[in-house]
């Protein structure tokens, strides 16, 4: 069953053309195995794939704990070392859940976070 998030955004003329609307499974959180000690917010799940060959649909944020890991969850995991962290202490989530499409650029932020946040808003009242 797709998250109500898709019935919302595909009546919104100006933000439903950014959204990929037929992608309706969204990467989970990665909830760690150990005390939580540090939070990691990625963008959103949108890529150009290994090598550009197309997207990569995640089932765990950043491609953690899948083959994909260690090409979308590698430059994190190397800031996160230097803090004596592991994905096993970081809760991990993207912003932005869904899949956009265009992977995501200073040209295109601002529109994916209207998008999120006028959702989450909807979504919480």
């Amino acid at each position: 069953m797709p998250h109500p998030f898709f019935d919302a955004i595909s009546t919104d003329k100006e933000l439903s053309p950014h959204c990929r609307l037929d992608i309706v499974d969204l990467p989970n959180a990665h909830i760690p195995k150990d005390k939580i000690k540090a939070i990691v917010l990625g963008a959103d799940p949108t890529n150009k794939g290994i090598s550009g060959e197309g997207l990569i649909q995640l089932k765990k944020v950043f491609g953690i704990d899948s083959e994909y890991e260690k090409y979308f969850w590698g430059p994190q995991l190397r800031n996160l070392k230097a803090l004596n962290l592991s994905k096993d202490n970081v809760y991990v989530q993207n912003v932005c859940r869904n899949y956009f499409k265009a992977e995501t650029s200073i040209s295109v932020i601002l529109i994916e976070y209207k998008i999120c946040i006028t959702f989450t808003v909807n979504f919480i009242n």
